[in-house]
C-alpha cells in the first residue's frame, strides 16, 4: 500500500498527489502537521532525516528529498513514473529508450534550473516570511524584483519552446511539466499571472495544464488566498 506521508497546505506534497492521480494510484493520506512542526518529531527525522514533507511510503520502502535543491518531490515522483509506467499516464520511458530518458531528464532539469528558483524564493518572500514571521515578516521587495526579472528572462525561452510544441520536451506530457503545477498556481495569486500572460505561448500551457484533472484532485479541499496562503475549504 502507497502511504503518502504529507499535508495538502504543502506545494511539494500537491506535486505528488498529482502525480499519484497522473498514475492511477490508489494511496493513503498520512496528514503531518507541518504548522505544529509535526515533522520535526523524533518519530517522522526516524523515517525522513532531514525533517521536511513530504515522504512517501511504499509497502515498507521509503523515499524522499531534500530541499532546496532538488526539492523532495522530484525524487519520489520519478520512483511512482517509474515503478508504475503501466497503468495510468505513460510518464517514464521504457527500458533502453536513451532518447526518451533524455527527455525526461531534460523536462525535469528545465523546472528545476529555470523556474523553480526563482518562484520558490519569491514565494518564500511574499509568503513564507509572513507565515513564518522570519526577519520583519515582510518581503524584501528588492529581492522580489531581482527574482521577477530573472523569471522574465527565462520565460522567453519557455516561449520559444512552446510555440512549436505543446510540451517542453515535444508533443507528451512529461514529469518536467507536471512539476511546474503548484508554484505557479500559488504565486500567479500575487500578481504573477499578469506576468505569465506577456508570453502567450507559456500562459496558454500553464493554463492547460492547470485543467488536468489530476491537479484538480490534488487540490480538491484547497483555495488559496491573495497573499499566497492555501487554506481548507470549509
Amino acid at each position: 500500500m502507497v502511504k503518502l506521508h504529507g499535508n495538502p497546505l504543502s506545494n511539494c506534497t500537491r506535486r505528488v498527489v498529482c502525480v499519484l492521480h497522473e498514475k492511477q494510484i490508489d494511496f493513503e493520506w498520512v496528514t503531518v502537521d507541518y504548522v505544529r512542526d509535526a515533522h520535526k518529531s523524533s518519530e517522522y527525522i526516524a523515517k525522513h532525516p532531514f525533517g521536511q514533507i513530504p515522504y512517501l511510503e511504499d509497502d515498507g520502502f521509503i523515499v524522499y528529498g531534500n530541499t532546496p535543491s532538488p526539492p523532495p518531490t522530484r525524487a519520489i515522483c520519478q520512483y511512482l513514473a517509474a515503478k508504475y509506467a503501466g497503468q495510468g499516464t505513460d510518464l517514464y520511458p521504457a527500458p533502453g529508450d536513451w532518447e526518451g530518458l533524455a527527455l525526461l531528464q531534460q523536462g525535469i532539469s528545465i523546472e528545476q534550473s529555470n523556474f523553480d528558483p526563482f518562484v520558490s524564493k519569491i514565494f518564500y518572500e511574499k509568503v513564507f516570511k509572513a507565515r513564518r514571521n522570519i526577519g520583519s515578516g515582510h518581503a524584501d521587495e528588492a529581492r522580489v524584483a531581482e527574482y521577477l526579472a530573472g523569471l522574465e528572462s527565462k520565460l522567453k525561452a519557455y516561449e520559444t519552446i512552446l510555440s512549436t510544441q505543446k510540451y517542453l520536451t515535444g508533443d507528451k506530457i512529461s514529469l518536467g511539466d507536471l512539476f511546474h503545477l503548484p508554484y505557479a498556481t500559488t504565486i500567479e495569486t500575487l500578481g504573477l499571472d499578469q506576468v505569465f500572460a506577456k508570453y502567450p505561448a507559456f500562459y496558454s500551457w500553464i493554463k492547460g495544464m492547470q485543467e488536468r484533472e489530476s491537479w484538480k484532485k490534488a487540490n480538491a479541499g484547497v483555495a488559496i488566498d491573495d497573499s499566497g496562503v492555501a487554506y481548507l475549504k470549509q
